[in-house]
């Protein structure tokens, strides 16, 4: 018997994560590759189900244009994006969460 749980299942982002060539495509520039931390954001399932975001960069993660600094709950749709500076609330890369079967996902069917 293999049990498993939903707070087993993430998804790390960040530049020591993926492939340089995958970086190096979507963020040309390499002193704007740079503020890609190593390890930047994670998603991940808390204990009850809920999709969780957490920071893992010294300049932080932002979520639907706010910064994140610890960790945030997720939903369908919501865009997660990679700033630059603590300074600055604009996103060098934005990725959206879409979750199957739900509400956001079946309204844009």
């Amino acid at each position: 018997v293999i049990e498993a749980s939903l707070a087993d299942l993430l998804l790390r982002v960040g530049s020591e994560v993926q492939p340089l060539e995958l970086w190096a495509a979507l963020l040309p520039a390499e002193a704007v590759r740079a503020a890609v931390a190593p390890s930047h954001f994670e998603i991940r399932f808390s204990d009850d189900g809920e999709i969780l975001l957490l920071n893992l960069s010294p300049t932080g993660t932002l979520l639907n244009g706010k910064r994140v600094l610890d960790h945030a709950g997720l939903l369908s749709g919501d865009f997660i994006g990679i700033s630059r500076s603590m300074a600055e609330n604009t996103s060098l890369l934005t990725f959206r969460l879409s979750v199957a079967g739900s509400e956001e996902e079946e309204d844009s069917e």
